[in-house]
């Protein structure tokens, strides 16, 4: 729990769960989003723009002026120059806040049950979705082989096992994406 406002907020370890915290009590209604920091045990917060909707970054909690981060891929937000308010550091931001944001597979059928539904080719960063059959999958951009849920390439991932095509993995499933280009 951290002390906000005066409230006591709970801070996940899930760096993707956004809560609304209170206004302090001189105003009233719901005026930030909170992120977990990646950078701290802090939490990020992001102030209301003039339309009522999270501003682009967040700001550390215990460490404002040096923690500024973009509050889709979490990515550092660059300093503002007189013009405009800043940026994201991250040109894949898009595809990583939907790496980071995306389901996971509820079919327990499936054979990556419980996996983000979407995945980035860890060669060239191409979003890929499993739509059925075994754990590895083809990069159709770049046609790396990979298993779907540890992310090793599949001959690494064969190794572990002495069924090379067995459907489930050895090895612990990975975690969400998070990288920077």
């Amino acid at each position: 729990m951290q002390n906000y406002g005066g409230k006591k907020i709970c801070v996940l370890d899930e760096p993707w769960v956004t809560v609304l915290a209170p206004q302090p009590s001189d105003s009233q209604g719901f005026v930030e989003a909170v992120l977990k920091c990646p950078a701290c045990p802090g939490v990020l917060l992001c102030p209301l723009n003039s339309e009522g909707q999270p501003c682009q970054f967040g700001q550390c909690s215990q460490r404002p002026q040096l923690h500024r981060f973009c509050t889709s891929c979490l990515s550092p937000w660059l300093p503002s120059s007189e013009a405009s308010g800043g940026c994201c550091s991250n040109r894949s931001c898009q595809v990583v806040s939907t790496l980071l944001t995306c389901d996971t597979v509820q079919d327990p059928q499936s054979y990556v049950f419980g996996c983000p539904i979407f995945r980035a080719c860890p060669k060239c960063h191409s979003l890929i979705m499993h739509t059925g059959g075994c754990k590895y999958v083809i990069c159709v951009t770049c046609h790396h082989r990979f298993c779907f849920i540890c992310l090793q390439r599949s001959k690494e991932c064969r190794k572990a096992k002495d069924l090379y095509w067995s459907l489930s993995c050895t090895k612990p499933m990975a975690e969400r994406q998070h990288f920077v280009t």
